[in-house]
């Protein structure tokens, strides 16, 4: 028999021992709920901090996506002699130039500078046409019948002030977008008496593309110098002595073409220098770029190109040291 000194202590050491296993088995219990939180809470921050990515395609192509197009016509009287001509031949030119860009803005103003001033037409209710605009017919519709408001105007001035006319809408009514090609079309039987010289307005148009000579065409449509007068029949401009022929050598001066207002022209104006003579070595990001992250791709169909690249962080553009070739998808992956 165990004296009542022994069980206390056998009860004693029995207690202990099981107080010891259940604080055990509850500290496991919390150490194993402490270790599945901090799992879960690096999970979540694993999602959290994982930055979100992008992709971007961009294509090789050497016409231009977008394009500013600028009209200024010769609206006084004598242009009416011609009009159904210049409505039929504009037209045509007007398709051939929708044909090119994915997008355009299209304007029209007159060459008048006392009283338009550079701004738009039809007086009252001016027009800006754009590519989104129905179908090409509708389109054509419509640049016709702002053509043909135009063409003739009462109320304009003697003088044909155009590449004046030019100045002052690309610099108020008809601003041009950054980095997108300009199109200037004259159109007139005269020459032009605008008050600068002609380098100045040359260097005005320029100024406006920063100086990339690739983002300015310019067409004239005048009188040639053997061809007919169809406009004004008697005491031409260009019959003068004091003919510049400015409208002719500002579009030769900047890459661009002359027509004879007379013929038919539409499909005489070579249109190939809208590919502006190089392909795009610069595609810009949407949005700003981990710049570790960036992943290039240039292919054509199944054929993969090897490139190279770097990234320009001053204007979030991939810059290539040799252009991808015409017709290429570049595909850009990157981590925001």
């Amino acid at each position: 028999m165990w004296s009542r000194n022994t069980k206390s202590l056998l009860f004693r050491n029995w207690f202990r021992e099981r107080v010891s296993r259940e604080r055990y088995f509850q500290w496991l219990y919390i150490a194993v709920l402490c270790f599945l939180a901090l799992l879960l809470a690096r999970c979540s921050n694993k999602e959290e901090f994982t930055a979100p990515s992008k992709t971007q395609f961009f294509t090789q192509d050497y016409r231009p996506e977008k394009l500013d197009i600028l009209w200024v016509i010769d609206d006084r009287s004598p242009m009416f002699r011609v009009r159904d001509h210049l409505i039929a031949q504009a037209t045509q030119f007007f398709k051939r130039l929708d044909s090119i860009p994915a997008y355009y803005r299209m304007a029209f103003i007159t060459a008048d500078m006392q009283f338009s001033k550079g701004a738009l037409k039809p007086a009252g209710n001016p027009v800006i046409l754009t590519k989104d605009l129905g179908s090409l017919d509708e389109r054509a519709a419509q640049f016709s019948a702002v053509i043909s408001q135009v063409i003739i105007n009462m109320s304009t001035g003697a003088s044909d002030q155009g590449l004046a006319a030019a100045e002052a809408a690309l610099k108020s009514s008809f601003v041009p977008q950054e980095d997108i090609p300009l199109v200037i079309t004259f159109v007139s039987d005269s020459d032009d008496s605008s008050p600068q010289a002609l380098q100045y307005y040359e260097s005005v148009f320029l100024e406006i593309k920063k100086g990339h000579k690739e983002l300015v065409k310019i067409y004239s449509v005048n009188y040639a110098e053997t061809g007919t007068r169809c406009a004004t029949e008697a005491n031409a401009d260009i019959d003068k002595g004091t003919f510049q022929d400015r409208y002719f050598q500002l579009a030769q001066n900047l890459g661009g073409v002359t027509a004879d207002l007379c013929e038919p022209f539409a499909n005489k104006i070579d249109l190939n220098g809208l590919s502006f003579g190089s392909p795009k070595m610069r595609f810009k990001l949407d949005q700003k770029p981990n710049k570790n992250s960036i992943i290039v791709k240039v292919s054509i169909g199944d054929k993969a190109f090897e490139t190279k690249w770097k990234f320009d962080e001053q204007t979030n553009e991939i810059v290539f040291e040799i252009a991808p070739p015409e017709g290429s998808t570049i595909e850009v992956n990157y981590q925001l």
